[in-house]
């Protein structure tokens, strides 16, 4: 397996793997909204704030996760005020409890990380939270948090 960067030349690939996450969270694909992601990741792609990562197997991306670079005001506690906020984590069902999603989020970790950011925020799926929790984040009630 390995891990690497989602690029532009990724976006069908990576509105595909939204697409099988939200449904695989029990959202309804009763909407078309195939047009809006592909906007928002084309614009995500070409700005300095969006980070998306594979995962392959022999070419098949098998899972995917991204982040999401934002700023708040500076505090006494930060700075920079730079916030990340994970989003697309979706492992394809035949490859779930192998530690992939972990793989994921260190990667995620580490970019920001690089950039200074004191804390990671994620909305998690029932699916998810048990590998969030192992990992660190901390339920806050609506939101998960990281401190780093």
């Amino acid at each position: 397996m390995e891990l690497r960067y989602a690029t532009i030349d990724d976006l069908e690939t990576v509105c595909e793997m939204r697409r099988r996450q939200l449904i695989d969270e029990g959202l309804s694909p009763d909407v078309a909204i195939d047009d809006e992601m592909r906007s928002y990741f084309t614009e995500a792609f070409t700005e300095d704030d969006f980070v998306e990562y594979f995962m392959e197997d022999n070419g098949e991306v098998i899972a995917t996760g991204a982040i999401v670079f934002f700023s708040f005001p500076s505090s006494f506690s930060d700075l920079k005020g730079i916030n990340g906020y994970i989003s697309n984590m979706y492992t394809d069902p035949r490859y779930r409890h192998q530690g992939i999603a972990t793989t994921i989020l260190q990667a995620l970790k580490a970019e920001a990380e690089k950039r200074g950011v004191k804390k990671i925020f994620i909305s998690a799926s029932k699916m998810g939270k048990g590998v969030y929790e192992r990992f660190g984040f901390a339920d806050t009630g609506e939101w998960m948090e990281l401190d780093i």
